[in-house]
């Protein structure tokens, strides 16, 4: 059986065999980061909600990470 993880980058859901544990790091087939599992999903219809709660979370990240970094 497959699971569900979405990646941290691109916020593609892709599919990761049971066998892979949480953990582990793994490649993003479509924007090659690379990022931990830190949690795997069976059920799609748990997917749109993770979608936005990642994206959101992203967003917020890099606000901050440009905020950080802009000059004085």
């Amino acid at each position: 059986m497959k699971s569900t993880v979405c990646c941290t980058q691109c916020m593609k859901v892709l599919n990761v065999p049971d066998s892979v544990p949480v953990g582990v790091t793994v490649k993003c087939a479509y924007c090659k980061n690379r990022f931990v599992i830190t949690r795997k999903e069976a059920p799609p219809d748990s997917l749109p909600r993770r979608f936005w709660e990642n994206l959101k979370s992203t967003i917020i990240r890099r606000a901050v990470k440009d905020v950080e970094q802009k000059p004085q």
